[in-house]
């Protein structure tokens, strides 16, 4: 049975001396593992098509064995944003937890949303400087491993005006229920982590934050993800 799909070049490794297995998330959130035969050979043109990160439109095969990438045509391959260390960096983190994250059999549509969205904001000349970490607001929330800013995650009780974050459990608590070597959390943050996790960019844009509040906010959302994604997260201590 042939298929036609777009998506995102998540990882791809080699098969066989000329042989290449890529990993796809397609548009309805599939995650496709496709042999793309030739694909590694020094002369193929299907090659640069099949770049990590690109936006690709493929044409696949079924088989009892295996699914075949028959053809693919590279839509995006998101240029700017490989021409900026930083942003690389980003977005492979991002394609990592992503591709660790969707089953084959359980499609995951909102997280091809949420990746090909950050691609392009990436991709922009002068990309909002947490960009990457409201991404990974986004993806905890999205995978249901965000912990709330409203709740105690202990006593469930409403945070106030200042929240503890247990950084070791990876949870928020009110101040009744803190913890030795807990770091307070302002209001303010609390607020704005809960507006960031399911705002639109243009929204986020209009949001002007000082350097200070920028870095305690960065600081929260990486220590939190390297909780929750150790391997994943290693990644993020070189940008």
């Amino acid at each position: 049975m042939i298929q036609n799909r777009t998506g995102l070049v998540l990882h791809k490794r080699d098969f066989t001396e000329n042989d290449l297995i890529v990993t796809i998330l397609t548009e309805e959130g599939e995650r496709l593992e496709l042999v793309a035969k030739g694909a590694g050979g020094p002369q193929s043109k299907r090659r640069a098509h099949l770049e990590l990160m690109n936006q690709v439109q493929v044409t696949l095969r079924h088989s009892p064995r295996h699914d075949y990438l028959q053809s693919v045509e590279c839509v995006n391959s998101f240029s700017s944003l490989k021409n900026k260390l930083e942003c690389i960096f980003h977005a492979q983190v991002l394609l990592e937890i992503v591709r660790k994250s969707v089953a084959e059999e359980n499609p995951e549509p909102e997280l091809y949303t949420l990746l090909h969205e950050t691609l392009l904001a990436l991709n922009e000349k002068t990309p909002h400087p947490l960009t990457m970490e409201i991404s990974l607001l986004k993806l905890a929330h999205t995978l249901g491993v965000l912990p709330s800013f409203k709740h105690c995650g202990k006593c469930l009780r409403d945070l106030g005006n200042n929240a503890i974050w247990n950084a070791e459990l990876g949870t928020v608590h009110c101040l009744d229920c803190q913890e030795t070597d807990a770091e307070k959390l302002e209001l303010k943050y609390l607020k704005a982590l809960e507006f960031f996790k399911q705002a639109h960019e243009a929204d986020y844009r209009r949001v002007h934050l000082a350097q200070g509040e920028e870095d305690t906010l960065r600081s929260f959302i990486r220590r939190y993800f390297q909780h929750q994604f150790q391997d994943s997260m290693k990644i993020l201590e070189w940008a």
